[in-house]
């Protein structure tokens, strides 16, 4: 409030900074990376308003009805703050995203949402030179830049949110010399370190592994929720530095990095990628030497975060590869969720090529929802679900909604006018075009409104090129951006496509109305002859080639669709079929499909298969060419499995094998107890159960003779 009337970017960096320093740090014993988030305080007032890396600023209601209850003194305050923030957001609410029609249902079709875990960052721009470094560096470019609009604010922004960094770091070198004092004797010399190393690297760049380390871990702590990206390459050299001076013996390294993989699994890190191409054989080496390591403390660690993955090419080393699967067996995540993740070098480095970051592919890093980005050039992040199964609903019933009986998307005829499968198809495809262009218009609008008024200053300083042009990573100063739009019900929909042509187009068993009041009655009143011949279509999840065709069919169109759409900075919106969508949510939210599915139950995705060699033959099939699903294989390895002293070899032989096929990825992770019971009810687990999102979603049992058999072919 003091600071009303000064330009928005300076009061929002004095807010984040306050914020950080209103942490009150924690150091204990034993510890050599030190931290405590700053995005977890409790406090009275700094309560009420707060700044959230993947929200921006939050105004906590609750939390200041809460103050003025409780402490009668701070009411006037709290009333004031109130006051602002209400008025602040009330001014900006029309320029929030909304769809430009039928609002408040259309989330029935699809929603939009900023990725609440960012990309991985530059982190190499801060350790290079150190934070009085990035001062000078910023200070060189705000003479050059600053007479634009708005920079030379912007830049002085970025000085506030340095000093706040250095006071952050400097607060807990306090905390640990406070330690220091209590502490007993033979714990005060590693607090005093501690509390050297802090002041150190608050200023001045890192002179060893252990600084380098430490600093890292600050800035991710600040950053806020973000995949750590190319840790190996990152901090291999200043180990590799020190282990070939010999100022360092690898037991007491080895310490630190499994100190800093558990700082990390606290705060909540997203995904650690190893191994890749290097620039020489030097840096690979270095590389090596500091992946082996974090492998080692991920297989102590008994926490799925940070997750893992690993860049597979034909250069990876058996070693590694074995090492990275034997932490994919260990532990399980009370979702299974997936603990490490292989991927393929070759085919993503041409995919983020074709997006228009050739001259930075090669040194992609994995982020969430498996998802791989050119590290620290990509900004502005914001991802939209789509449910394809919601869209052929409506397609059907000339735009209206049959739950909610409101019309959610344009007149495209009624059941009786769609004659031909030629005028369906085209009808589907005018919803798609609809719903993509309501999607693109929410994301756009919602990355306009964060570019005025929410600036991500600590993510601008950690990403490349921000600071050399003078530009807020939401406001086009990163290289690329990352838009993307996940589909669900792909399967659903395809096989439904594939029913109605065969039944109504070719078989003329029913008429489209017909079925289309067979499908609002929940299949109620069904003959047996068309129940046995729906029971009897072909299907995606059995690899037939009419399924598989219409499925790629269906993949093109929304593909098409967005070819033209573009981010409100110019960058191309992307099409990714992940199984990031929730297929129970969206299944509950459709009524009966015309492939036999009943109301509310899940959507699918994508084929089913067999057996390994089933899905193998489906990745042929929908190769990257015809289709823009990524190929990506997960297992879930119930906790039977374990019990071979060869699984890891066996998931190496099978990461190898998808590969080698043109797969993507690999995602590796124990079943979680629920999972495991679950199973248990219906079908004993599997010892590996698979499903590929965008190609086969799969229960595979994937035994020696099986996996053996599909080697061979």
């Amino acid at each position: 409030m003091a600071r009303v009337g000064r330009p928005h970017s300076i009061r929002l960096a004095h807010a984040i900074v306050a914020q950080w320093l209103h942490c009150r740090p924690q150091v204990e014993p034993g510890e050599l990376i030190v931290g405590s988030s700053p995005y977890r305080a409790e406090g009275d007032g700094a309560s009420m308003v707060r700044w959230s890396p993947a929200s921006g600023i939050v105004f906590d209601a609750p939390a200041c009805q809460r103050l003025q209850f409780e402490q009668p003194t701070q009411r006037e305050r709290a009333a004031l703050v109130r006051q602002y923030w209400e008025a602040w957001f009330a001014s900006r609410r029309p320029r929030l995203p909304s769809p430009h029609r039928y609002p408040g249902d259309f989330e029935l079709v699809g929603r939009i949402e900023a990725l609440a875990e960012g990309d991985p960052l530059a982190w190499e721009v801060a350790l290079e030179v150190g934070i009085n470094g990035l001062r000078d560096k910023c200070r060189s470019y705000r003479k050059m830049n600053g007479r634009r609009e708005n920079a030379a604010d912007w830049y002085d922004a970025l000085q506030v949110i340095l000093d706040g960094i250095s006071g952050f770091i400097e607060a807990h070198a306090d905390a640990a010399e406070r330690a220091a004092d209590t502490a007993a004797d033979v714990n005060r010399p590693a607090l005093l370190e501690a509390a050297s190393i802090c002041r150190r690297v608050a200023h001045q760049p890192p002179s060893n592994f252990r600084e380098a380390a430490q600093l890292f871990y600050f800035l991710c702590l600040l950053a806020g929720p973000c995949s750590p990206g190319r840790l190996d390459h990152l901090l291999g050299r200043y180990l590799a530095a020190e282990l070939r001076g010999r100022t360092m013996k690898r037991t007491a390294a080895q310490a630190i990095v499994d100190s800093l993989w558990r700082k990390l699994g606290e705060n909540g890190a997203g995904v650690v990628t190893l191994g890749g191409p290097c620039a020489n054989a030097e840096t690979r080496d270095d590389s090596a030497i500091l992946a082996e390591m974090l492998l080692q403390a991920a297989r102590q660690s008994a926490s799925a975060r940070p997750a893992i993955a690993l860049r597979w090419n034909q250069d990876t080393s058996r070693k590694t590869l074995l090492a990275a699967c034997r932490c994919a067996t260990i532990g399980a995540s009370a979702n299974g969720r997936d603990r490490v993740r292989f991927l393929n070098d070759d085919p993503i480095v041409a995919r983020i090529a074709d997006h228009g970051q050739a001259d930075h592919a090669v040194d992609y890093a994995a982020c969430a929802a498996g998802r791989v980005r050119a590290a620290g050039r990509s900004g502005g992040c914001r991802r939209a679900s789509m449910n394809a199964a919601k869209l052929l609903e409506l397609a059907l019933r000339d735009g209206r909604d049959p739950i909610s009986g409101r019309q959610l998307g344009p007149e495209t005829g009624q059941p009786a006018d769609l004659d031909s499968f030629e005028k369906l198809d085209a009808a589907f495809r005018k919803q798609v075009d609809y719903a993509v262009d309501v999607l693109v218009r929410q994301a756009n609008q919602a990355s306009e409104w964060s570019r005025d008024d929410l600036p991500v200053l600590p993510r601008s300083l950690l990403t490349f090129s921000c600071i050399e042009k003078g530009q807020d990573v939401q406001c086009g100063g990163a290289d690329c951006g990352c838009t993307s739009i996940d589909v669900g019900g792909l399967a659903t929909v395809a096989d439904s496509l594939t029913a109605i042509n065969r039944l109504v187009c070719e078989g003329r068993v029913v008429t489209l109305p017909e079925l289309v009041g067979l499908l609002d009655a929940d299949f109620a009143g069904i003959s047996a002859e068309l129940r046995a011949a729906l029971d009897g279509l072909p299907r995606c999840r059995s690899l037939d080639p009419d399924a598989l065709a219409m499925l790629a069919r269906v993949q093109g169109h929304i593909a098409d669709s967005l070819k033209s759409r573009h981010t409100s900075s110019g960058t191309p919106w992307t099409l990714e079929i992940t199984g990031g969508c929730d297929r129970y949510a969206f299944g509950g939210q459709c009524s009966a499909t015309p492939d036999g599915r009943r109301r509310g139950s899940p959507i699918e995705d994508a084929p089913v298969c067999s057996d390994l060699a089933s899905a193998l033959k489906c990745a042929r099939k929908l190769t990257p060419d015809a289709s823009p699903g990524t190929l990506d294989l997960s297992l879930r390895i119930a906790r039977e499995g374990l019990a071979g002293r060869t699984v890891h070899q066996r998931i190496a032989k099978i990461v190898s094998t998808w590969m080698e096929a043109g797969g993507r990825s690999v995602c590796v992770a124990v079943a979680a107890p629920e999972a495991e019971r679950a199973a248990e009810q219906s079908t004993p687990a599997p010892e590996l159960a698979a499903e590929v999102p965008g190609v086969a979603a799969a229960d595979l049992n994937v035994k020696r003779r099986k996996s053996s058999r599909a080697r061979k072919r």
